[in-house]
């Protein structure tokens, strides 16, 4: 097949906004995913949104899987967005956290939840308006395994976002160069 594309092979796709130098895309586990990069400290590269639509959609659901690597004692955060909301796996403190997207965060809700390096897991996102409020629901759960049908976490939110671009949220710990840090891979983005 003839190559038309001037972009580099590993660069994420064109309709993943702001992605360049901070994420790419590999071979894992017999799969072409999407690597948040973990090769550089600084705070404006080692913590990143890709974001995938624009930021009018509402009333959605995101959904992908997840894995993350450990450095040392270091495990990554990863996390979709919806609608401006944030569900996050905080890797260092082992906790699934809810979020609102605001540079002061006006909710940030969590609840314990083990998980570990180099396992994939599902996550799904939900935010769904409900009057004048808003209903954020997130769950996690290992792949392969049957989706549970308890949410995992939600929050009612009195003061809604109700719209947002959906994303892909990392936050690559443990980078001390020339050391790489804790990686994160992303696969199956629906």
């Amino acid at each position: 097949m003839r190559r038309t594309s001037k972009r580099s092979p590993r660069s994420a796709p064109r309709w993943v906004i702001s992605t360049q130098g901070k994420f790419e895309v590999v071979s894992k586990d017999g799969s072409k995913v999407l690597k948040k990069l973990a090769n550089n400290p600084n705070p404006l590269l080692s913590r990143a949104y890709a974001y995938m639509a624009p930021a009018s959609w509402s009333n959605y659901t995101i959904e992908a899987d997840v894995q993350g690597a450990k450095v040392k004692n270091d495990l990554p955060d990863i996390g979709v967005v919806n609608s401006r909301y944030t569900l996050m796996l905080d890797g260092n403190k082992q906790q699934l956290r809810l979020m609102s997207w605001e540079a002061l965060p006006r909710i940030d809700k969590s609840v314990l939840f083990k998980w570990d390096p180099n396992i994939w897991y599902r996550m799904k996102f939900v935010v769904e308006p409900k009057g004048d409020k808003g209903l954020a629901r997130g769950k996690v759960w290992p792949k392969g395994q049957p989706e549970p049908a308890a949410w995992t976490i939600e929050f009612e939110d009195p003061i809604p976002n109700k719209e947002g671009s959906p994303a892909l949220y990392g936050y690559a710990t443990g980078i001390l160069e020339p050391a790489i840090g804790a990686e994160i891979f992303y696969d199956n983005v629906k």
